[in-house]
């Protein structure tokens, strides 16, 4: 079910790990938010660390890379939760119909 691919070709090692933590918990139901929230502050930390190493060529190419990647992880959290809200939504309907006909 997962699709979302967080690696590049300029990934670093450290980044890799991590990326494939939250890649292993998107496919996990349900989805810890916290954990989740916990990895990508770790991710953020790792990409901030990891352009500090880099000469001004190697910065601007991860760094475009890395918005595409963010890009899509945004898309894909942000899918994740009108998901949630359509089945909450569909959850309180049925609630309201069993109260309705109690």
């Amino acid at each position: 079910m997962n699709t979302l691919k967080l690696d590049h070709q300029d990934t670093p090692s450290q980044l890799k790990a991590i990326n494939h933590k939250i890649e292993s918990l998107f496919d996990t139901q349900p989805l810890d938010g916290g954990a989740l929230l916990a990895l990508i502050n770790e991710r953020h930390d790792i990409v901030v660390a990891a352009l500090e190493g880099m000469d001004a060529d190697a910065k601007r190419r991860f760094a475009e890379h890395e918005n595409t990647i963010n890009q899509a992880l945004v898309q894909h959290v942000v899918q994740l939760r009108k998901d949630s809200l359509q089945e909450v939504s569909a959850l309180m309907k049925g609630l309201k119909a069993v109260k309705k006909y109690k």
